[in-house]
């Protein structure tokens, strides 16, 4: 099975170019960058990279006005993806832990672009940077996604729910959560 999944990410790195992507220009980067909230800072305890994103606000429709694609926001992802394993953290065997700020979003937001664009962020992380993924934190979450949690779970991979943690919109709980890897020094106000 591993030797089937890790052609699978061979094929799928040299048809979308990943294994060169840091080589080109990124058109976009100036654009996305300053319309979108993602970031890396710092690292966990025990020398993981931090990634956070605010989904909510991502000023999609400015992107749209300005051409920018689904497509185009994907991109930017992988490339951040890339750069950070290769230029940040080259171990073989590094991880990531990703806290997700989902401040804003409402229920109607789980079937809006912005969604659909984590969806498929999520099942190319899933499928081709397995293993990857330290901890997620799932931090300001509505009462509507801590119910639909409850369902997606169910059809995920056990050792991915096992990792992921939904936290409400409780500071104190968020801040324990959290420092619980991070030094609380090291979490972004």
């Amino acid at each position: 099975i591993a030797q089937k999944r890790w052609q699978k990410t061979a094929n799928w790195r040299q048809s979308t170019g990943m294994n060169t992507m840091l080589l080109k220009p990124h058109k976009h980067f100036d654009i996305i960058k300053s319309n979108t909230v993602q970031f890396y800072h710092k690292q966990t305890k025990n020398g993981n990279f931090v990634y956070y994103e605010r989904p909510k606000a991502m000023k999609l429709s400015y992107l749209q006005s300005q051409n920018i694609s689904e497509e185009d926001i994907l991109y930017h992802f992988l490339y951040i993806t890339e750069f950070l394993w290769i230029k940040m953290d080259a171990r073989p065997l590094g991880q990531v832990c990703s806290v997700l700020d989902m401040k804003g979003i409402s229920l109607s937001d789980f079937t809006g672009p912005v969604m659909a664009t984590v969806r498929k962020v999520s099942d190319i992380t899933k499928e081709h940077y397995p293993e990857r993924s330290y901890q997620i934190f799932i931090i300001n979450a509505p009462w509507s996604f801590t119910a639909i949690w409850k369902i997606i779970k169910k059809f995920m991979d056990p050792n991915t729910v096992a990792k992921t943690h939904v936290i409400g919109d409780n500071i104190s709980k968020i801040l324990k959560a959290l420092n619980q890897y991070i030094a609380i020094e090291d979490i972004p106000s």
